[in-house]
């Protein structure tokens, strides 16, 4: 497993930044890799269940950083 990390601003500020574990894989086609919507969605649930944010989620971006191999 590697870890992605999504970064979540609202209006230009750290609104919070959560850790995803993703699979590694010689063989890519063998586990799909989480789109980068799919990790923006599951942010956006984080931040709702935490009540850091509610949808439509207005004046929030996600910024993800995908580890160094």
């Amino acid at each position: 497993m590697r870890t992605v990390w999504v970064h979540c601003y609202r209006d230009g500020s750290l609104l919070s930044s959560y850790d995803f574990g993703v699979p590694e894989t010689l063989n890519d086609t063998a586990v799909k890799q989480p789109t980068a919507q799919d990790l923006e969605d599951q942010a956006r649930d984080n931040l709702t269940t935490e009540r850091l944010a509610k949808p439509p989620y207005a004046g929030i971006t996600f910024e993800i950083e995908y580890p160094r191999s």
